[in-house]
């Protein structure tokens, strides 16, 4: 591992290494610099899908009040790239460099500029005991990996499905019944329709850090949708979900601003 924070490069190597596992989708790194062979005192959590998307960069900083610095929420991307992302199941290897702003909690006046690299090799791998959720499509020529997928059922809104991810983006599936137990068909939404539908919203607020994320609604940018919506599978036993697939085009003063094609979800 190396990291560069407050114009100090630091390269780890060895038994000095940082400590990382495999959990289903999910890699989880960390480091903790805590010790008098540096001069800064910090440690260092970050969570990355194992296509490369990161999740969350946490930043403690032990040597100045115990500050808790971590990407911005909801749209990171902007601020913070991954880059040369290699992750090998085979071999349990793993390779990526980053670089970017971290905001503290609470206080995004605050910042702090972070770069590295993280390889490590032979990844511990823990035993994935559940169906891990996806939500993926292309927004036009961009591919939609969510990094966070829940859902909530309840009389009043149904059932909606949230997938965010970093860049911005969020899509909400919404259906008359539990998602779970629609029954197997193709379903077509209009603009205006409340059930059965699939919704694009863009976050547009300003760039902060908060613990937990806290979604204001002001701050997202929601989009009139029509399209298709389809479940092909209902899977039950010990971990039911549904499978399907969607496509709808997002409007904006009547005009097209998203195209959703190729739309896949596992539930």
């Amino acid at each position: 591992m190396e990291i560069t924070v407050n114009d100090e490069t630091i390269l780890l190597t060895g038994n000095d290494e940082a400590y990382g596992n495999k959990n289903c989708d999910i890699i989880f790194l960390n480091k903790s610099f805590l010790t008098s062979a540096y001069k800064n005192h910090f440690s260092v959590e970050l969570e990355i899908t194992t296509a490369g998307e990161l999740k969350t960069f946490k930043f403690y900083d032990y040597s100045d009040k115990n500050r808790h610095f971590q990407v911005n929420n909801f749209n990171s991307a902007d601020k913070f790239v991954i880059k040369d992302f290699k992750y090998d199941p085979q071999t349990k290897s793993l390779y990526f460099e980053y670089s970017g702003t971290l905001y503290e909690v609470d206080k995004p006046q605050n910042t702090k500029p972070v770069r590295g690299k993280f390889k490590i090799n032979n990844l511990k791998e823990i035993e994935c005991t559940y169906v891990p959720w996806v939500v993926n499509a292309m927004v036009d020529d961009t591919p939609f990996r969510p990094i966070e997928i829940f859902g909530n059922h309840d009389d009043v809104n149904k059932s909606r499905w949230f997938a965010y991810a970093n860049n911005g983006l969020k899509l909400t599936i919404t259906t008359a019944t539990h998602l779970r137990t629609m029954p197997v068909g193709t379903y077509t939404f209009k603009r205006g329709d409340t059930m059965n539908t699939i919704l694009i919203e863009k976050f547009i607020g300003p760039y902060y850090a908060t613990t937990p994320k806290i979604v204001f609604e002001n701050e997202w940018e929601r989009y009139e949708t029509e399209g298709i919506l389809t479940i092909t599978e209902q899977v039950g036993g010990k971990d039911p979900h549904a499978k399907g697939s969607f496509s709808f085009k997002a409007y904006k003063n009547n005009q097209v601003v998203y195209q959703i094609s190729n739309g896949r979800f596992s539930i």
